[in-house]
């Protein structure tokens, strides 16, 4: 049975590899980000589980954020590296743009590749996932470029973000990229992104504010993208507009500026119709500026929440513009800017600088619009914009809200990008600095007990068993976390977790949360987990915990929650029951499956334990799934034994 609930893509959704391919790498630029979402992106994009990507140690995403963010380490987020500032000044206010570009390699073609471009208004964050609403923008570069309708266009978008990537590429310390497990990755979606470059034609819809403000550039790429022409209906939204004097009763001036430049380049009518979307309790200038806005016969209202969010709250921080010409119910020549860049001076009317962010957007002409929806429709979900189209906000209900948060002291990048270990026969080890990159000034690593390591030589003597990654310190004030490379040339290598039965219930009842979720109550835990954690049996005394009675449960549990899964988490919920079941194979109780002869996953492939959609192999759901279990049943090397209630 399947329960039948809408799914709006999130962010983290678009890390999904396509069909048949999956992640080699990929690059984040972003204003902050969270080891939450970086570990459920990880985990999607390479299908791998926190536990896994640390065993395997190999980095596949790397991260480029604002210096002011504090450090995500190796441990936190495995295959996923933070890299850091390399030293100031920086040519920005604050790296605000919110950008991401992943390889993906099919799974049996490996010379064929997807390069994906994501352009987001949201941060790599919870916050994002849970809290904000936020827009994100995505097109796909196949190996066949020259067989899309759009396909140099969209290597024109990519090649014009990866310009933007290069050059932050050199200002941050990449130099763990370089290591050997890491670098033929990097190298190979570079080579990917040569080839794209060679079939790019035509003007970007990507643009970003290394050379010139957002505000200058909007026209053009409307020009461009969009045609010309005049329309007579603009909507202007963001989650931060510029602050101002409450007493002074003006038009703020990003909003005044953009209607002047739209008209100045005749892309927009003398006496259009305005609308500006806000967060009514945090608007900044806008609560105080509201009776000369109204006096322009300017619209103020609310963001438009879908319904799939189920009443839980949700806070614009999406920054567009939409604009087009309305005729009766007809929405002709519509055009769409959505990216990083706040409608406040910093974000939008000033290039990169001291007093200017470094951002990035698209511009980009919707198609099918009809007046009144401004839909793009999908699963009949997808509204294109977050506005309310019928209803403005009461005056009383506007307040100015709080300014944005002062970005804290930066944070920049340490001597050495890491330290490899060499044990000791008497125990403990040696971190040494590698001969290539040599460090640029002295630094000190802290032990576990946050006292500097005493040195031999070159290198610190550690007195306990490999750290994954150290702290190190240096100069007067910096500090940072580093990975630990292993005589295998493995960064931050960790064991790879086994899980007993119990401890596979309670992480795959959070799905689709990260397994390693910290957010659960005891009460949340089911009644066989919770009788293992206090050491107790359950109420039904040893027989709850008899080999048979525990497999039963785990079948019972993956068969509640998968039939009652949408379609669109079904590859995730393929990735994530792989892993953890092969993180069970030495389990006592898979074991005591295997003395019996039998093969416990059998009652999995009958279709009431099934989603209706993958009840059978005619679907890829039910193939992909039959593959997965196969391949389970194979690693608990019960595969070929007898069902239970079956006699071979």
């Amino acid at each position: 049975m399947r329960m039948d609930r809408p799914h709006l893509p999130s962010l983290v959704d678009h890390f999904n590899p396509p069909g048949d391919h999956t992640g080699c790498f990929g690059w984040i630029i972003g204003y902050s980000a969270d080891a939450h979402f970086l570990n459920e992106a990880a985990e999607r994009f390479v299908g791998e589980t926190k536990g896994q990507r640390r065993y395997m140690g190999q980095i596949r995403l790397a991260v480029m954020l604002d210096p002011g963010m504090p450090q995500i380490t190796p441990v936190e987020t495995p295959g996923v590296l933070h890299l850091l500032y390399q030293k100031p000044p920086h040519p920005f206010r604050l790296l605000h743009a919110k950008v991401a570009i992943l390889g993906f390699r099919h799974e049996s073609q490996p010379d064929q590749w997807c390069v994906r471009l994501i352009v987001s208004t949201g941060n790599w964050t919870r916050q994002t996932l849970e809290e904000s609403l936020d827009l994100v923008w995505v097109v796909d570069a196949r190996p066949d470029f020259s067989g899309a309708p759009d396909g140099a266009q969209v290597c024109a978008d990519l090649t014009a973000a990866w310009d933007l990537f290069a050059d932050l590429r050199k200002r941050f310390d990449t130099r763990a990229l370089q290591t050997a497990f890491t670098s033929p990755q990097v190298e190979a979606l570079d080579l990917r992104m040569q080839q794209v470059r060679k079939h790019a034609s035509g003007t970007p819809r990507f643009f970003d504010s290394r050379r010139a403000s957002l505000l200058e550039q909007v026209p053009k790429q409307v020009n461009h993208h969009a045609g010309k022409g005049t329309r007579n209906y603009l909507s202007l939204g963001s989650g931060f507009y510029e602050h101002g004097d409450a007493e002074l009763n003006a038009v703020p001036e990003v909003p005044r500026r953009i209607v002047e430049s739209l008209r100045k380049a005749e892309l927009l009518t003398a006496k259009p119709e305005v609308s500006l979307t806000v967060e009514p309790d945090s608007c900044q200038a806008i609560a105080g500026a509201q009776a000369a806005i109204r006096d322009k016969d300017w619209s103020i209202g609310g963001p438009w929440i879908s319904e799939v969010f189920q009443g839980r709250g949700r806070r614009l921080h999406a920054k567009f513009i939409f604009s087009a010409y309305v005729r009766v119910d007809k929405c002709l020549r519509p055009w769409v800017y959505l990216g990083s860049g706040n409608l406040t001076p910093a974000g939008f009317m000033e290039p990169m600088g001291p007093s200017g962010n470094l951002e990035a957007g698209v511009v980009f002409a919707p198609r099918g619009l009809k007046w009144g929806e401004a839909t793009v429709e999908r699963d009949g979900q997808d509204t294109i914009l977050p506005v309310r189209w019928d209803k403005e906000i009461e005056p009383a209900a506007l307040q100015s809200g709080e300014s944005m948060p002062e970005r804290p002291e930066p944070i920049y990048a340490p001597p050495i990008a890491w330290l490899d270990w060499k044990p000791r026969h008497e125990g403990g080890g040696h971190l040494t600095s590698p001969m290539e990159p040599s460090p640029t000034e002295r630094f000190d690593v802290l032990s576990f007990d946050a006292q500097p390591c005493a040195r031999e030589g070159d290198a610190f003597v550690w007195p306990a068993a490999e750290p994954s990654e150290v702290k190190v310190l240096w100069g007067e004030t910096g500090n940072a976390v580093v990975p630990v490379r292993n005589p295998l040339g493995i960064l931050a290598r960790g064991p790879l977790p086994v899980l007993k039965i119990d401890e596979a219930i309670h992480q795959l009842r959070f799905f689709p949360q990260p397994p390693e979720s910290e957010e659960t109550g005891d009460e949340d835990i089911p009644l066989l987990a919770a009788a293992s954690s206090t050491g107790q049996e359950g109420p039904a005394g040893p027989a709850a915990r008899s080999p048979i009675r525990q497999m039963m449960q785990l079948i019972e549990h993956i068969a509640d929650l998968q039939t009652r899964l949408p379609a669109a988490h079904w590859p995730n919920w393929l990735v994530r029951l792989e892993s953890m079941l092969h993180q069970m194979a030495d389990d006592q109780t898979v074991s005591a499956f295997r003395d019996l002869g039998l093969n416990p996953l059998a009652p999995l492939l009958e279709p009431p334990f099934r989603p209706d959609f993958a009840e059978n192999p005619q679907s890829n759901e039910g193939r992909d799934y039959e593959l997965v279990i196969g391949r389970i049943a194979e690693k608990w090397r019960v595969a070929g034994m007898a069902g239970l209630g079956e006699v071979k």
